[in-house]
């Protein structure tokens, strides 16, 4: 190269000062070489694809006859040109040729060296979030090439670039998502987001209660709202004329009508609710008094039950009776037997201390128009504690090492709750708090864990929960490969049958799948099972030639039920059975009624090379024995047969009897640290036990006859428990009376009719006498409890006592009151 250059200096010299070249003494002075210029010296680094600036040019002496071509190794020619750069990491020369027109030529290289192409880099956020159905996840996901030429493409799974909607479709799911970036030099790279997939909320709407009445076209005022607690928002909520809230309910036409809100949320979820009201024909405001012309059935529309226990009975809050179409005001009375409830008004409450037991009031109402109906309410005391949390919930396998339902919650204790495990699981674990986890991973099935509840009181109760675990849900695809026609995926997370061949060959014959499509993989039968632990593509595969259809048919053999047969030319999974038999369990399959025939398992791989009919086998099953349930008194006395079952069966209620004392549950140990079991429940009968009843001693109350020391208040109406006017005001002198002195604790007695002498030897009279005493008891207790609370009294307690008939010699009949402490 430096001859090159001397020369090409020494012919621009002879050039510029018109020297002429020296003449040579006999022989012609050989032709110039042409003289090529090149870039800076060898040994530069680029990148795969980039374009090097070479600038080469070339040239010929003075005196010569120029030059006919001047170009690069790639063929090109001009003053660039592009180097092939496309093995990253090899040292390449890169050559240029000049040719003079007197045939002389002359080349020069660069050599210089391909670096390693950068890989497109993609960033995308954490994983492991968790989404709802259908809800928009923003990756934000970017690509670039640092280094490089650039990104040419930069693609989510989806085919979608930034930010990407993931398809969230299958709550319950850990799907993953995939973003794949392509340079404009062909280098690639991917990245992938898992992410959870969660039940999507469904909206909320809250609307004013069923049931009112209004007049025509009168403005109702619904009030609706809606709103999604734990998704995205809300994205229209509108009531069924269009409107938003308030709403002006469509009342112009008399009758009965539902009125809908429906709300969607940002996510595409929906709720509707629906309020149903009646039109009443006049004018004026229907619900407020008038407008009605009568008849009209009035309906309870407040719960008719509830659940306490003894200890908070006594302070059990008042219940409210609320109805619908009814016409103004409304006026209730009371019908059955108290039975340790009372109603004020329309407010339901209890007499006082109750013990376990089931206590009923009910009776009749009436509005202003003359419109009627019937109102109940029943009130379960019980000291068993209830759990209220729910007793089952899912995952899956990937996600079960950290699923926490949290604490078992329970209703009726007083207080804090110990729980005790008494059947434990493999995979979930109890704290003595009530806190549910689980135990590290859980493979797929079903994990039960179950124990027995109590509170620093002695109320006991059971609780339960079970955890199902399944499989992430993977995909088999199905190619032709080389057939015609389409399968759809198939899509599972447990071991399943896989779909049978639907493809076609011409003059071929289907004989398996297999995970390589030159056959080379694993296989598998057409209908085989397939474990569904991993995604996989299956190809069909082939044999030249069309085999012969063979058919299978299944006889029940003694059994019932119906299977059609099975038509195929390839080894094939036969039909799971679908015969059943009475007492009975299947077998296997074989080609003989007896079973001495060729045997086939459930489900097994057929080669359908022939024709066959396939004769189901039967075991019989010995029939269990009845399990035996026995009821031990446990300090009772009296019988109770025992009972013997084999399936679920309510069990008999308590015939026990105990002085002193009530009965309160039944328990699978003497002490009562077993399971227990309700009066009544059901029991599985899956094995015999000993119940031992459950006692709880009565509170003895000393009800002291009345005194000068107290008051007395009467008379009440001959067979009446109702308060009069009059009544209701030495009540308040009563009430007056307790602010004043202080008086903390209240004993009522309250008196029947007085009887005859012939009357009173007769007992169910006097029972019933001294039920009226108890109900006299129980309304003055109900007013007083109200009178007290207007005085702003707290912390006093009243209990209710009836003797027999009134004070001997009196015509009328009186209810007496003392206050005093109780024995």
């Amino acid at each position: 190269m430096r001859v090159a250059a001397l020369l090409c200096v020494l012919l621009l010299l002879f050039a510029a000062t018109n020297v002429a070249p020296p003449q040579a003494s006999a022989d012609p002075p050989a032709p110039p070489t042409a003289v090529i210029t090149i870039p800076a010296a060898s040994g530069n680094t680029y990148a795969v694809g980039e374009v090097v600036s070479t600038s080469f040019s070339c040239a010929e002496g003075a005196g010569g006859p120029g030059l006919t071509s001047c170009t690069d190794s790639n063929g090109g020619s001009g003053t660039s040109g592009v180097l092939d750069t496309s093995t990253p990491g090899a040292s390449l020369t890169y050559t240029v040729t000049a040719l003079s027109s007197d045939g002389q030529s002359g080349t020069a290289s660069i050599s210089y060296n391909v670096a390693a192409a950068p890989t497109a880099v993609i960033t995308l956020p954490t994983t492991g979030h968790t989404y709802i159905v259908n809800q928009v996840v923003p990756t934000g996901f970017s690509c670039s090439d640092p280094t490089g030429p650039g990104i040419a493409t930069c693609t989510d799974s989806n085919g979608a670039s930034s930010p990407g909607d993931l398809v969230t479709s299958t709550p319950g799911t850990s799907l993953t998502y995939t973003v794949t970036a392509t340079s404009s030099d062909g280098q690639t790279d991917t990245a992938s987001i898992s992410y959870t997939v969660a039940g999507a909320p469904t909206a909320a709407i809250a609307s004013p209660n069923s049931g009112n009445t209004y007049s025509v076209d009168q403005v109702v005022p619904t009030s609706f709202s809606c709103s999604d607690p734990t998704g995205p928002g809300i994205a229209t909520c509108l009531d069924s004329n269009g409107a938003t809230s308030p709403g002006d309910l469509a009342t112009s036409t008399p009758g009965t009508f539902t009125y809908t809100v429906t709300a969607a949320s940002s996510d595409g979820q929906t709720g509707t609710a629906s309020i149903t009201y009646a039109v009443a024909s006049g004018s004026g405001g229907g619900g407020s008094g008038g407008g009605g012309s009568g008849g009209t059935s009035i309906t309870q529309s407040s719960s008719t039950s509830g659940v306490t226990t003894p200890a908070a009975s006594a302070t059990f809050q008042p219940v409210p009776i609320t109805v619908a179409n009814n016409t103004g005001l409304v006026t209730f009375t009371v019908t059955s037997r108290l039975d340790g409830l009372t109603l004020k008004g329309n407010l339901i409450s209890t007499t006082g201390s109750l013990a376990v037991g089931v206590y009923k009031i009910s009776g009749t109402d009436s509005d202003t128009s003359g419109d009627t109906g019937t109102w109940t309410y029943t009130l379960t005391v019980s000291n068993a504690i209830i759990q209220t949390s729910p007793t089952t919930g899912a995952t899956t396998t990937t996600a079960s090492n950290t699923f926490a339902p949290g604490p078992i919650t329970v209703a009726n204790n007083t207080g804090a709750v110990a729980f005790v495990t008494t059947v434990s699981s493999t995979g979930l674990k109890v704290s003595g708090a009530g806190v549910i986890t689980t135990m590290g991973a859980l493979v797929a099935g079903s994990y039960t864990v179950s124990g027995t509840d109590r509170d620093a009181n002695g109320n006991a109760g059971s609780w339960t929960y079970t955890l199902t675990v399944s499989n992430r849900v993977v995909t088999v695809s199905f190619n032709a490969n080389g057939g015609k026609g389409t399968m759809a995926a198939e899509l599972d997370s447990t071991p399943s049958a896989l779909r049978t061949d639907r493809f076609t060959r011409v003059r071929h014959t289907f004989t398996k799948w297999n995970t390589a499509a030159n056959g080379s993989g694993k296989s598998f039968a057409n209908g085989a099972t397939y474990a569904f632990k991993s995604s996989v593509t299956l190809y069909a595969q082939w044999r030249a030639g069309k085999a012969a259809i063979h058919s299978v048919r299944f006889n029940d053999n003694g059994g019932t039920g119906s299977m059609a047969a099975e038509h195929d030319n390839t080894p094939t999974a036969l039909t799971t059975n679908r015969f059943t038999r009475a007492g009975y369990v299947f077998t296997k399959w074989s080609t003989a009624a007896n079973g001495t025939g060729v045997s086939h398992a459930n489900g097994a791989i057929y080669s359908f090379k022939s024709t066959a009919t396939l004769y189901a086998q039967w075991k019989k099953v010995p029939k269990a024995p009845p399990r035996v349930v026995t009821f031990a008194a446990h300090g009772g006395t009296g019988t109770m047969a025992s009972e013997h079952h084999r399936t679920p069966t309510a069990l008999t209620r308590d015939h026990f009897r105990r002085t002193g004392y009530t009965f309160i549950h039944w328990n699978t140990a003497a002490n009562g640290s077993g399971v227990s079991y309700a009066n009544g429940a059901t029991y599985s009968f899956a094995a015999s036990i000993t119940l031992y009843a459950q006692w709880k001693k009565n509170k003895k109350v000393v009800v002291r006859p009345p005194k000068k020391t107290g008051p007395v208040i009467g008379p009440f109406a001959l067979g009446s428990s109702t308060l009069s006017p009059s009544l209701e005001s030495q009540i308040q002198n009563v009430a007056d009376e307790v602010k004043a002195k202080g008086d903390t604790q209240l004993a009522l007695v309250g008196y029947g009719d007085k009887l005859t002498a012939a009357r009173e030897r007769n007992r169910a009279l006097v029972a019933k006498n001294i039920e009226l005493g108890r109900m006299r008891a129980g309304a003055v207790a109900t007013y007083l409890q109200g009178r007290l609370t207007a005085l702003g009294l707290q912390g006093w307690t009243i209990s209710i006592g009836a003797a027999g008939a009134g004070k001997a010699g009196s015509s009328q009949f009186e209810i007496g009151v003392v206050i005093a402490t109780l024995s």
